[in-house]
């Protein structure tokens, strides 16, 4: 070796350079020139992976000459074989890389192999566009030799008061007759001061089944609606405010488009005051929305809630919280061509409704500890008062409420609808008990059991809680924690008979090298206003090994359990990672139809030279 101008020039023969990273570089000649910023080498070999003493690594680069601009921060390779165990793979007349100090750069990425009924075998070739250190944009076509290409794009943008990402895809249908088919999400956030707050999205596909024939990075395929939303907001120390524009699109068979609403615009505002006297406080709330559909369906309200709340603990321990609460409901209605479930076609009239509410929750909390545990047992009695009659709800249009289950979460609520448009009548007593234990070894146990109880019947709210006219199902739920193991169960229990009417099951257990789990569901038929939902019960399997240091491997199996059911699901990944390679094996099967999807078998490999571009 000869080093010159105080060892920033240099030249040698037969050198080996391991670089910071763990990178191993050989080559018969080095020359290093202009002040040690630019390395020239002949010969040499290129590799991430652990060289061992008489073994070839994994795979590495053999070029016959090599460039390094430090000041470009790149490197070029001229004549390249790609090597792996020595042997010949591809070969590259020229290939040029970041070098070692680069975190990311623009270039492709590692390419993935991949079939599916839809698009057949092909092969996706992501490109990485880096466009600023805050921003990003990838491009990743997939190309077959039976479908018209498919082609996704991703954006995405980090700024000092907010974020922005952007996501489109599309392609063309075997059918001649179809159109181009595709989609678009966007989403940003905007923090245009410390009390003001802007965000929004929009999510569109051209079909109802576009996620389900076409696999989208970052996709949920099975969801049932995409939503569309731009909304501003402020918040205050005592008060919050938000304004809101939706739109929906369903993808589901039995909607029609034309009877999915849009909701221009809905606004909430929410004021809460300073202690009045003892912990008493006084809240507002003022909510609106604005309900239309291309059936000429229309629902305007606006709501205005008064309440006061106060908060209290014994001497000897008990907790209390009242409520009091006067609701004005206004709605201006317009039944459209096809009316509702109680009303007829093209009706246009006003109503409201007063809905004065109030509530007393007693609890008193029992705590006992041992040297290696603290247990708290927590009883509980809710009283609530409310009016018996059916507040207007022939003449006010569910549009927010559908979503009804009656479970753990919601037992101690004073209004168990989420929305406003249906509003729960009656005086009832909502009462059950509270058991959490917890251990120094980190282990907890915590279950809660309850139920419901109306002083008149609510013929609607029997097909929501249980057929008894006063006395509700029984809910509750169980959860473990302990060392390797962990349970989740939810459970609703008919009241007279003690069947189940809902089961919740999720157990998972293991360590490193195995871990499976199971998440059983059982849910009875029931019926919401005029809907009839069927029963549904389904099992999911699922686990994941650490086979050795370098491979692992995932899988499930998801299956009907109903009568007419059947599989519906599975799938498994194998992984391969090291400190040079990764290769990824995903295989999937779907067993369900839907229109003009036929389900099948996908497949995918993805191999990632590690400093050779990947994400």
């Amino acid at each position: 070796m000869i080093l010159t101008d105080h060892m920033k020039n240099a030249v040698a023969k037969q050198m080996t350079m391991q670089i910071y990273d763990g990178t191993y570089i050989t080559a018969s000649k080095m020359k290093r020139t202009d002040n040690g910023t630019v390395l020239y080498l002949r010969n040499l070999t290129y590799t991430p992976c652990d060289r061992c003493e008489g073994q070839a690594p994994l795979w590495q680069l053999r070029a016959k000459a090599m460039k390094h601009d430090a000041n470009e921060k790149v490197m070029s390779y001229r004549h390249t074989f790609l090597e792996v165990k020595d042997v010949p793979i591809f070969y590259f007349p020229y290939v040029q890389m970041p070098d070692f100090s680069v975190k990311r750069k623009t270039g492709f990425l590692s390419p993935s192999l991949q079939h599916g009924r839809t698009m057949g075998s092909g092969i996706s070739t992501p490109f990485f566009w880096d466009i600023a250190p805050n921003q990003n944009f990838t491009f990743t076509p997939t190309f077959t030799p039976t479908h018209f290409p498919l082609g996704v794009a991703d954006y995405q943008a980090i700024y000092d008061k907010g974020y922005m990402n952007f996501q489109a895809s599309g392609t063309k249908d075997d059918d001649e007759n179809t159109n181009f088919q595709g989609h678009v999400k966007a989403d940003f956030q905007y923090y245009i001061n410390n009390e003001w707050r802007a965000s929004g999205e929009i999510f569109r596909s051209s079909s109802d089944t576009y996620f389900r024939k076409y696999k989208i990075p970052k996709i949920d395929e099975n969801q049932s609606v995409l939503t569309s939303h731009l909304t501003a907001e402020r918040f205050g120390t005592q008060n919050y405010f938000n304004m809101r524009a939706l739109s929906f699109q369903s993808l589901q068979a039995a909607v029609s488009g034309k009877s999915i609403p849009y909701v221009i615009p809905t606004g909430h505002f929410e004021y809460q005051t300073d202690p009045l006297s003892n912990g008493l406080y006084a809240f507002s709330e003022v909510d609106g929305a604005i309900i239309h559909n291309r059936e000429r369906f229309k629902s305007d309200r606006i709501s205005v809630t008064q309440g006061v709340r106060l908060p209290y603990i014994t001497s000897y321990g008990a907790v209390f919280d009242f409520i009091g609460t006067v609701r004005a409901d206004g709605y201006n209605i317009d039944t459209g061509r096809y009316g509702y479930e109680r009303q007829g076609i093209d009706s246009t009239y006003t109503t409201g409704r007063v809905y004065p509410v109030a509530s007393l929750e007693a609890s008193y909390p029992l705590a006992t500890t041992t040297k290696h545990t603290t247990q708290v047992l927590r009883p509980v009695v809710m009283a609530v008062v409310a009016p018996d009659d059916n507040m207007n709800a022939d003449k006010i249009p569910d549009t927010d409420s559908l979503a009804f289950d009656f479970d753990d979460t919601n037992l101690f609520s004073r209004n168990r609808y989420a929305g406003y448009d249906r509003v729960e009548t009656g005086t009832r007593f909502n009462y059950g008990a509270e058991w959490s234990v917890f251990t120094n070894t980190n282990a907890a146990f915590s279950a809660l059991f309850g139920q419901s109880y109306r002083l008149k019947e609510d013929k609607y709210m029997n097909d929501l809680m249980g057929e008894d006219k006063n006395f509700s199902d029984y809910v509750g739920r169980v959860s473990v924690d302990y060392k390797y193991m962990s349970l989740a169960y939810r459970f609703r229990l008919a009241e007279d008979n003690l069947s189940f009417k809902k089961n919740e099951i999720t157990l998972s257990g293991g360590g490193d090298p195995l871990r499976l789990g199971i998440d059983y569901v059982y849910l009875k038929n029931t019926t919401l206003g005029d809907t009839f939902y069927p029963s549904r019960e389904e099992i999911l399997v699922f686990g994941s090994s650490r086979l050795t240091k370098q491979w692992s491997v995932t899988g499930f199996y998801r299956y009907d359990l109903a009568a007419d059911g059947g599989p519906i699901e599975s799938g498994a990944t194998l992984r391969y990672d090291n400190e040079c390679t990764a290769i990824l094996f995903d295989l999937s099967k779907e067993f369900t139809r839907d229109r003009d999807y036929k389900g099948g078998t996908s497949f995918m490999v993805k191999f990632v030279l590690k400093t050779l571009g990947g994400m």
